[in-house]
């Protein structure tokens, strides 16, 4: 064990430094090595010192040499930049139209980075006030984009604008009744393109008055056929190759004389 206790001052007529009278030889050495020659001067050294580093001692922080050393634990919690206990703790809130998955994820993901809680919640709170200002400037373009297709589609249909869109609202019903389309899918499709829409549409509808006269609605003779002609003309159409590729194909005439005949037939049965 080190002696720390002072070699007694030697007698030369009291010429000893004073830092010969500490105990501890390391410190005796310091201040023979910076030349204080009096404790004022190792004080006013101490003071500057702490002035230049500007806080005391005990608060300053030794930074790891390494990134993984686990001492970084504890310098982050000291600065309040560590990351919660668990994902859980970022109690983070579900953007409107994300599913609850979102904020576990983020939160796992925050969690491994080590991403403290505040700091996560300002992104996070950044993050939904774009998307939703985002999601309603969209919002906002597409109706705007339709309602400029509609008055292009006005001024290029002219006085006919209402007869056809007449047409195409009929149209856009038979369609769902016959192909089970729901409203959301016919809005959906109409939404993509609302002028080509609604000219397609239209036109559907413009052939369907065609057809009325093959329902029956102003054709005597489809009116006046009995139940065994009908039979008998269904099954000339259906021995019909030419009649029956348009029949497949879906030409309206077809299809509607097809339907017409099998309505005489159901009618003669009930």
């Amino acid at each position: 064990m080190t002696d720390q206790t002072p070699p007694a001052p030697a007698d030369n007529g009291g010429t000893d430094p004073w830092y010969s009278k500490i105990a501890d030889p390391d410190l005796r050495g310091l201040a023979e090595l910076k030349k204080w020659d009096s404790p004022d001067k190792a004080l006013q050294s101490y003071k500057h010192l702490e002035s230049h580093m500007g806080v005391p001692p005990e608060r300053l922080l030794k930074l790891p040499e390494k990134m993984d050393d686990p001492a970084w634990g504890d310098i982050k919690a000291k600065l309040g930049m560590a990351a919660p206990e668990k994902p859980e703790d970022y109690e983070l809130s579900v953007p409107e139209g994300f599913s609850d998955d979102y904020a576990k994820v983020i939160a796992q993901v925050a969690k491994e980075a080590g991403v403290p809680k505040h700091m996560l919640k300002a992104l996070q709170d950044a993050t939904n006030g774009y998307s939703k200002t985002a999601i309603e400037a969209a919002e906002l373009a597409d109706k705007q984009r339709q309602t400029d297709a509609l008055a292009a589609l006005r001024a290029d249909w002219g006085g006919n604008y209402e007869t056809s869109m007449a047409l195409a609202q009929r149209a856009e019903q038979s369609v769902m009744q016959e192909t089970g389309l729901t409203q959301d899918s016919v809005d959906a499709w109409r939404a993509t393109d609302p002028a080509g829409y609604y000219k397609l549409q239209a036109y559907i509808g413009s052939k369907m008055g065609e057809a009325r006269r093959i329902d029956g609605d102003s054709n005597p003779e489809n009116q006046q056929m009995s139940p065994e002609a009908a039979k008998v003309r269904l099954k000339e159409r259906m021995a019909d190759a030419d009649w029956f590729q348009r029949w497949e194909r879906g030409d309206v005439d077809a299809r509607s004389e097809f339907k017409r005949l099998n309505q005489i037939l159901r009618a003669s049965q009930q």
